[in-house]
């Protein structure tokens, strides 16, 4: 699991530069680009906000650590889910997203329910 989360975290940090030139704001051969579609935006803005999400003071307790990555993986998933589920066309995929932000919220609460057990 922590193999997975480290690997979510370094796909957030590092391929967000990337999709964020892949959109072509940054100019073109004419030096003008087309608006970039809603969920594009969206994305982007998800792509941010899940960076900050995993941004932590580190406490040096594997346990309190875990959750508060945990808190805001899940929170970025709910995100992410939430951005497919309305600007989504394949019904496939909208349904995954569906399974996503119910697992990710479950995941969530589970996780706020032991930080409050579990107050330093």
């Amino acid at each position: 699991m922590k193999k997975r989360l480290a690997k979510f975290v370094l796909a957030v940090v590092f391929l967000n530069p990337i999709v964020s030139r892949a959109d072509g704001q940054n100019g073109g051969i004419m030096g003008k680009s087309p608006a970039p579609a809603e969920s594009t935006m969206k994305y982007k803005e998800f792509a941010d906000r899940a960076a900050l999400n995993m941004s932590i003071v580190y406490t040096h307790n594997a346990d309190q650590d875990f959750v508060t990555l945990l808190s805001g993986l899940t929170k970025s998933m709910i995100k992410l889910a939430e951005i497919e589920s309305e600007l989504g066309k394949d019904p496939e995929l909208k349904k995954m997203a569906k399974n996503i932000q119910a697992t990710a919220e479950k995941l969530f609460t589970e996780a706020q329910d032991w930080k409050k057990k579990h107050k330093q």
